[in-house]
């Protein structure tokens, strides 16, 4: 797993929308769901379902946004300790 592609898997769970999340990472909605596309292969299972035109996160993504979440936690931290050197 690459950042981009958690990135973009995070930034699509936090906004709810493939479209949002494209716009704030500065890129395409295509793109967007390429590479959540390549997230789904890499991870083997789907992270979202579409039901009447809504995004769904499935109950896999719920477990690895957690995750997400922690890591992110982690780089901001990382980042606070590099202003302060």
């Amino acid at each position: 797993m690459n950042f981009k592609r958690i990135e973009a898997f995070r930034t699509v769970m936090l906004s709810g929308s493939m479209t949002v999340a494209a716009t704030q990472l500065h890129t395409s909605q295509p793109n967007i769901s390429r590479v959540i596309s390549q997230l789904e292969r890499e991870s083997g299972f789907k992270l979202f379902t579409r039901i009447a035109g809504r995004l769904t996160p499935t109950v896999e993504a719920e477990a690895l946004f957690r995750d997400v979440e922690r890591a992110f936690v982690g780089l901001d931290s990382l980042q606070a300790s590099a202003r302060s050197i």
